[in-house]
């Protein structure tokens, strides 16, 4: 690797877990004075009132506490129901794993919006869609380290609102990518506070052992999600926005570099934050007839944090840039007992459009079966690319069935990518000028 695509190299693995959470607190007004509504006051919140149907008939409690408010939590607790938390695909009742009790928006409504308030992010790109209310109480409520489940493939994270009310402990730490952020909302009790995070992320809640946390949970979602490759790469951050990124100035200076990639070439950066795995399958032929189109339908993908951001940088600077689904050679003959050629005759990489999906071959084969064939049937065939960063994640499935002296199941993992073509040097000081 020459040294400029070192530097780059370099560069994301150390800036590469910088944006996969912010948080912040939005304060109370004293009251809510009859007339006015949020919109009048964006950054402040008035008390949050909370309803719900529950024993005896309907309830309602209003954020801060106070006077008969305080002895209704009790009964918002009471007709809570254990939280559950999801593992492979089912939900799970752990108490050694999550203690806490939740209440689905089936039976509760809330009048806290955070569109109005300022929470910041929040666009017409996005939806925030209430999940749950949970309260984890003193001496024991937590849950452990934990990735959510996304509920579709448009969800890219998670709005978590911490109402007004006195607690110890009970933080919020996410983890990405060997780094972590601690949200600790005991202290501030005038006040509403939040945090947003990818879906991805590692997170857990710290032992709360006081008082209680009472939180309202969002699931969020791209309004509109691209259909095509072009939509996917249609996400951009805005022009100013890019030029800020520290990983602007160091792409524009490798590409004016004219002694870098004179020939022009291809960079691949994979991608940094995991992407939803759909659970449709799509098949393929295995040895599909000469010029026959095969039809891939594209998984939606919304790309997240560092992703979006190295997307923006080379597309701002005059790169084509392509998302891709990446099949390793090497990994995939290291499942292949039956292949017998020596290291320099293995297969390539091969990328294809199918991001985040599990694809069948339509035939199976003997197990003695070419493993060529195998990987044509992925897509085609990937050549000469400068990789800047190393796989991360898992973002989708190739599954192969076989026989011999017994039926078998070869899965492969597939990686999402970032490829950008480089010109050459010539032209990249023609589109400079």
């Amino acid at each position: 690797m020459d040294d400029i695509s070192k530097a780059l190299r370099d560069f994301l693995s150390s800036h590469g877990a910088s944006t996969f959470s912010c948080g912040g607190s939005i304060p109370m007004k004293p009251s809510h004075a009859p007339g006015q509504d949020q919109h009048q006051h964006p950054h402040s919140c008035p008390p949050v009132t909370a309803r719900w149907t529950g024993t005896g008939g309907d309830h309602h409690i209003t954020f801060p506490l106070e006077g008969e408010d305080a002895a209704r939590l009790p009964a918002l607790v009471r007709d809570c129901v254990p939280a559950t938390f999801g593992k492979d695909d089912e939900d799970v009742l752990d108490p050694t794993y999550r203690s806490a009790v939740a209440m689905d928006t089936s039976k509760f409504a809330v009048d806290f919006d955070p569109y109005i308030l300022g929470i910041q992010g929040l666009r017409q790109s996005v939806v925030a869609e209430l999940y749950k209310l949970n309260i984890y109480e003193s001496p024991s409520g937590f849950f452990k380290s934990h990735v959510d489940t996304p509920r579709h493939e448009t969800q890219f994270g998670s709005l978590v609102v911490c109402l007004p009310h006195p607690h110890q402990g009970g933080g919020l730490v996410v983890r990405h990518a060997g780094k972590d952020v601690t949200f600790d909302w005991s202290s501030t009790e005038g006040a509403v506070q939040w945090a947003a995070f990818y879906s991805d992320c590692e997170h857990e809640i710290l032992n709360v052992t006081e008082g209680a946390r009472v939180t309202l949970t969002y699931n969020l979602y791209a309004r509109t999600h691209p259909a095509d490759l072009e939509g996917l790469l249609g996400q951009e951050l805005a022009p100013v926005d890019v030029q800020s990124l520290p990983l602007y100035e160091v792409v524009r200076a490798a590409m004016a570099d004219p002694a870098y990639k004179t020939e022009g070439g291809t960079l691949g950066v994979f991608c940094s934050h995991a992407y939803p795995l759909s659970h449709e399958q799509t098949k393929v032929p295995i040895w599909p007839e000469d010029g026959e189109a095969i039809d891939i339908p594209n998984t939606s993908m919304v790309l997240k944090g560092t992703d979006l951001a190295v997307v923006s940088v080379f597309k701002a600077l005059g790169m084509v840039v392509q998302v891709k689904s990446i099949l390793q050679g090497k990994n995939t003959l290291r499942h292949c007992y039956f292949y017998h050629g020596d290291d320099e005759d293995w297969p390539g990489d091969r990328q294809s459009d199918h991001l985040g999906q599990t694809l069948v071959t339509e035939e199976g084969g003997h197990d003695c079966a070419e493993i060529e064939h195998i990987m044509e049937a992925f897509g085609d065939e990937l050549r000469d690319v400068t990789w800047l960063t190393d796989v991360k994640h898992n973002d989708g499935h190739f599954v192969h069935l076989t026989y011999g002296n017994e039926p078998g199941v070869m899965k492969h993992y597939t990686q999402a990518a970032i490829l950008v073509t480089v010109p050459p040097s010539a032209e990249r000081s023609r589109l400079s000028s």
